[in-house]
């Protein structure tokens, strides 16, 4: 399959608020062969902080998916965002993370995260409407089954 190279303009996707700016991204999430440019996914992630949380919330999903090895890093801490429409963005771009990414590292900082906040049981809930226990213990259990995976594949790396 190849892939199609969307033209995607940085500085439009800045100036762009709410429902103008998700009809300007819409066609970079239907055609699943779409590509973005590697200098706009650097800007994205250069500029991840800055971001309000409609910016937020595509640069999350579009890093991931194009370019998940330079996003990954940074996944972690959206899991305490306050906005819950990223929180809900950025378990869904964990889910979908490919398992080389999902080393013990990473999900150690993903444990990191989730229990800096534990007590903020409502930024959870009300990200996704489930308990806190659940959505913890589902996440932390689905990435260490991945990361069990990814390490039994790696050649010369045995499982610790």
């Amino acid at each position: 399959m190849s892939s199609t190279m969307i033209n995607m303009d940085y500085k439009k996707f800045i100036e762009l608020e709410d429902l103008e700016l998700w009809a300007y991204m819409e066609p970079m999430f239907i055609d699943p062969s779409a590509s973005i440019s590697g200098a706009v996914l650097e800007h994205m992630l250069l500029d991840l902080i800055t971001y309000d949380e409609c910016h937020l919330v595509l640069a999350l999903y579009l890093g991931a998916k194009h370019s998940p090895g330079a996003f990954a890093p940074h996944l972690p801490q959206y899991l305490a965002h306050k906005e819950a429409s990223v929180v809900c963005a950025t378990l869904n771009c964990l889910d979908q993370l490919p398992n080389e990414y999902i080393t013990r590292d990473f999900v150690d900082s993903v444990r990191r995260v989730l229990s800096s906040f534990r007590a903020k049981k409502y930024v959870i809930e009300s990200a996704t409407g489930v308990t806190q226990g659940t959505l913890v213990d589902g996440l932390l259990g689905r990435l260490e089954k991945r990361t069990t995976g990814a390490i039994k594949g790696i050649k010369g790396d045995a499982p610790h």
